[in-house]
Formats: C-alpha cells, structure tokens, sequence
C-alpha cells in the first residue's frame, strides 16, 4: 500500500508539472528550469512580434548572440546583423515599412529629405548610426526590400547627425544653425566625423537599387549625392586644401579661421541642393 501511494503521488507530480508546463512555460523559464530560446527562429519570433522596446531590446540580445558566434555561417550572421538594425529602430519607434509606404503616397515634388524628417523624431543619431552601419556591412544590391530600408535609414542618419547642429529647412530652404554661439567650423567638421557624407552616399547608392521610388522622387535623392561632395569640399577647405565652389560657380577661400558667417553661407547652400 505504501509504495502504491508513492508510485501514486508521483504520477500526480508528474501529471502537474505536464499541466504547468503546457499553460505556463514561461514559470519554468523564469526559474531556469527551461532553456531560454536562442537561434534564429526564437530571434525571428522575437522580432516579427515585438511592439515594445524591451521585446526589441530582447531580440537584439538573441541577434548579437549570432553575431558573436565564432561558428555561425555567413549568413546567418548576415541575417542577425540585418535584424539587429530592425531592432535598433524598431526600439526608437521606426517602422521602415510605414516610411517607405509614406515615401510612395506623398506629393511627390517634397524632397526625400522633408519626406522623413517630418515623419519620426530623429534626435537619437548615434542609434541611426549604428542601425545604418550595420546595414551598410551586410547591403546586397540584388535584395530590393533590404536596399530600401537602407536607403531610408541612411537618409535618416544623415539628417539626424546634421540637425545636431542645423536645422534644415522644408523643401530645399538650406539650414538655419540652432545655436548662434556655436563656432561654425567645429560644427561642420563634427557633421563630417560623424558619417555625413558616408550616410549620403550609402543612402543614393542603396535607393537606386531598391528601385522603389518614382522617377521624381528618385531625382530628389539623387541630389544626396551633391551633399557627399560638397561636404567633402567644405572639409578639404577647412582644412587649408582648397576653396569651396558655391552653387552659382563663385569660389570662396573658406578656412577653420573664417568666420561663422561665411561657414553657416557655405552649409547652406549645400541643403539648398535638396529642391
């Protein structure tokens, strides 16, 4: 009788523990007595359901586990590292999709650069930064969707890193500078070591092989290239390599030692460029 109680309340544990763990395995998990998942079907899981920054923040966790791994293929890491970059934004409340069906609906004589920055809050530059570096590291010109997304987070990296310091104005109006008491060329070559012109040119680069915008649209982008090499002449001049050419064709011999005037002239006429 004793031993058929014990063999009895041990077919009751058991059938408990079954029943808990069907309702409740996130109990077990929380105890350590389940294996938290990892990989990437429970990163994939992760991400195409997460709503909240904590469910990104959890899937970056899982995306960096396979970045990390010395073991894991190339794509896979190519994978984690392009889910990581929907993580990054995903957390700031940036959904690409919805951007790119904005870009595609919107009147199309607003430039590119109007079209996003009126779209989310792009104070978070560093984050932009490192969701557009990640993808920058993994872009394949064949994969029309991933080359939208870096389009678009390229754009907005280089409008986040640049309205650090200027505003830029609606519909190619050039840029008014936020603090007045900031020296000029320090404000510009901060704009420069922080990735401007890189963001420009992946951005023009991975929008033309998305091929996803219309033809007016496209032009507007395009004129992202006009921003990488006039910013690169504006360094090169404030680093004593030359003058800068306005958009007019009239030089100036713009140096660190120029005043912020003359500076604030030249940055502005870059953004002009954007109509």
């Amino acid at each position: 009788m004793k031993f058929q109680k014990i063999i009895t309340n041990m077919l009751l544990m058991i059938f408990t523990l079954a029943a808990l763990y069907g309702c409740g395995a996130n109990l077990f998990k929380n105890l350590g007595l389940v294996p938290a998942a990892s990989g990437k079907e429970a990163m994939d899981d992760l991400l195409n359901n997460a709503k909240t920054p904590e469910a990104y923040q959890q899937a970056t966790i899982l995306a960096d586990a396979i970045i990390n791994d010395p073991n894991a293929s190339t794509a896979a890491v190519t994978e984690a590292k392009i889910a990581k970059a929907e993580c990054i934004l995903g957390e700031m409340g940036i959904t690409i999709t919805n951007l790119a069906s904005k870009l595609a609906t919107t009147n199309t004589n607003v430039n590119i650069l109007d079209q996003l920055k009126a779209s989310v809050s792009i104070t978070q530059n560093e984050k932009l930064a490192s969701a557009a570096f990640l993808l920058n590291e993994t872009k394949n010109p064949a994969d029309k969707g991933t080359e939208l997304n870096r389009g678009i987070t390229n754009t907005l990296a280089l409008v986040s890193i640049v309205e650090n310091f200027y505003n830029i104005e609606d519909n190619g109006g050039g840029v008014t500078k936020k603090d007045s008491t900031e020296d000029s060329a320090t404000a510009v070559k901060r704009i420069y070591s922080q990735g401007a012109v890189t963001n420009s040119r992946e951005a023009v680069d991975a929008l033309k092989n998305a091929g996803s915008l219309t033809d007016d649209q496209q032009s507007k982008a395009n004129n992202l290239d006009s921003v990488s090499t006039d910013m690169d002449q504006l360094n090169a001049a404030l680093n004593g390599q030359g003058a800068y050419t306005f958009n007019d064709g009239s030089t100036k011999n713009i140096t660190a030692t120029s005043n912020s005037t003359e500076i604030d002239a030249a940055i502005n006429n870059i953004f002009k460029n954007m109509k």
